[in-house]
């Protein structure tokens, strides 16, 4: 038998020991993702290759990779892994996916809502496509106040007894994978308001008071707004208008808290026309002397020069003595006999109406004068002693009293004053002169007042020529120095009176009158002296 022999040589090596593994704690969600490891150990493994089967692996020839699965159930993910020798070995990674995954889009941080309103908020749910369409469950807490809390798009509103500011939290699951998100909604009080001006009709320029009344009060966060003609601050609570213009004007406010909380209100003011305007008034003298006059006056226009207007004043007194001589008139002439207020009325013919006033103090009635009394008498030669002896009647106080006296001979000599306060006052003259004497009176109401009357001093001397001719000397016959009350009585040769005068006066011969010699006489009344002689008229 023949035969033939060989052998072989085999060599066995170690299995390899694979080891699978991932990073998450079942169950999990479609749409998760999975961080998956492996690893080999063992004899002649250094260089092995991998190769991953399952699900949605992103790189699958990697010792770690990741995968995201899409079906709802077990996902197996199993490792082959091969040798430099050629042995493969395998590992299982065992996954359970309960449901799929919700992205759900966050929901507004808050939202203002009016207590009486309603507002719809709808949530916005997406999956990962590769899932297909599945079911999503939705639960809103807390659900008071929703229409329904076990679905997307509720309608949200105010229930009496909840809080003014609520927070809602949606969770949207799909087989039990949740995600949620949180919106605040706060709702805002009913608000009120009512509107009231203090005066329904007023005057061009005149100012409109606008305040209304918000209950509650203190709302914060509000817009406030106004619409009408001349408001000062179209966004305050509180403000003002000045209408420029006559007619009817509406006034609008309005108030308006979140989007849409608005409550608004309007008062209408009729504006019925313009208001005059009265400046310098005044009086041309105040205090016044009784028995004086004066003007009153003022200027009237229209407070506003561009809303044409005509307007209608007159003028009237506190009492019957004003003594006004054209009430109407701009300015008029006055004479009051008592201290009176003038009141200057103006208006636009209508309703809009001013006044002004102004009071003109009069100084109580005064009546004046004074006598002379010489010593020893007035047709004594110098020196004579003048004793000037005040007539005052008055029913008011009198603050002086005094007399001045000019000298007409020399106007070089000093003026002689005289204080008459005690009633009287005396001067001993010691030079022939004549004399310009003034009294002066001053009272609190009437500065000063005056009268004025001659005065000679010296024995009289009586001219005995007289020459009508009108050259301007000795033309009269008149008697210097003569007492008051003196009277001087002209006869001709048969005792025909021809002329009598007083102690200032004097004669002037008629034409027809022929020259001559004439006789005089001088009655001294308060003396009872009585003086005679004669002149000549020489034509």
């Amino acid at each position: 038998m023949c035969s033939d022999t060989a052998s072989v040589r085999i060599r066995f090596v170690p299995a390899a020991i694979p080891t699978a593994l991932s990073d998450v704690t079942n169950p999990i969600c479609v749409g998760d993702t999975i961080n998956l490891m492996s690893s080999v150990a063992g004899l002649g493994t250094n260089g092995s290759t991998y190769l991953w089967t399952g699900d949605r692996v992103n790189s699958p020839t990697d010792s770690i990779t990741f995968a995201r699965p899409f079906t709802v159930g077990t996902a197996g993910y199993v490792v082959s892994i091969t040798t430099p020798l050629g042995c493969t070995v395998r590992d299982t990674v065992l996954i359970y996916v309960k449901g799929v995954l919700p992205n759900l889009q966050p929901l507004l941080d808050s939202t203002t809502l009016c207590q009486n309103g309603s507002t719809q908020i709808t949530a916005i749910t997406a999956f990962d496509p590769a899932a297909g369409d599945p079911d999503a469950i939705y639960n809103w807490s807390p659900g008071i106040g929703l229409s329904d809390s076990t679905i997307a798009n509720p309608f949200f509103s105010y229930v009496p007894g909840q809080p003014l500011q609520q927070t809602y939290t949606l969770l949207v699951s799909s087989g039990g994978c949740p995600d949620s998100s949180q919106t605040t909604i706060t709702y805002v009080p009913d608000v009120t308001v009512t509107l009231a001006v203090d005066d329904d009709k007023i005057c061009v320029g005149d100012t409109i008071w606008l305040n209304p009344v918000i209950t509650p009060s203190g709302v914060p966060g509000a817009a406030i707004s106004w619409e009408g003609e001349g408001i000062n601050d179209p966004t305050a609570i509180s403000t003002f208008a000045l209408p420029m213009t006559k007619g009817i004007k509406e006034y609008k406010f309005r108030l308006v808290l979140g989007t849409d909380c608005i409550d608004s209100v309007s008062v209408q003011v009729n504006v019925e026309g313009v208001t005059p305007v009265i400046t310098n008034i005044g009086a041309g003298n105040s205090p016044l002397c009784f028995g004086d006059s004066t003007t009153i006056s003022a200027d009237v226009n229209p407070e506003f020069t561009t809303t044409p207007s005509n307007i209608l004043h007159t003028w009237s007194a506190s009492n019957s003595n004003g003594g006004i001589v054209n009430p109407l008139a701009d300015s008029t002439v006055i004479k009051p006999t008592e201290t009176t207020t003038y009141t200057l009325t103006a208006s636009d013919g209508g309703y809009c109406i001013v006044d002004s006033s102004i009071t003109v103090e009069v100084g109580a009635p005064l009546d004046f004068s004074f006598d002379l009394t010489f010593s020893p008498d007035s047709l004594s030669p110098v020196p004579v002693s003048v004793t000037f002896t005040a007539n005052i009647t008055t029913t008011g106080p009198v603050d002086s009293v005094y007399w001045i006296l000019t000298d007409l001979n020399n106007p070089d000599a000093p003026t002689i004053y005289l204080d008459g306060r005690s009633g009287s006052a005396t001067y001993e003259f010691t030079t022939n002169a004549q004399y310009d004497v003034v009294m002066y009176v001053h009272t609190p109401n009437c500065p000063v007042r005056s009268t004025t009357r001659p005065l000679w001093i010296g024995a009289f001397v009586v001219p005995n020529v007289i020459t009508p001719n009108g050259d301007g000397v000795n033309d009269v016959f008149m008697i210097p120095n003569l007492k008051p009350n003196s009277t001087v009585h002209i006869f001709n040769r048969w005792g025909k009176e021809l002329k009598t005068f007083g102690p200032t006066e004097n004669w002037a011969p008629d034409a027809e009158l022929p020259g001559g010699i004439y006789f005089y006489s001088v009655d001294e009344r308060n003396t009872g002296r009585i003086y005679k002689g004669w002149l000549e008229l020489m034509r």
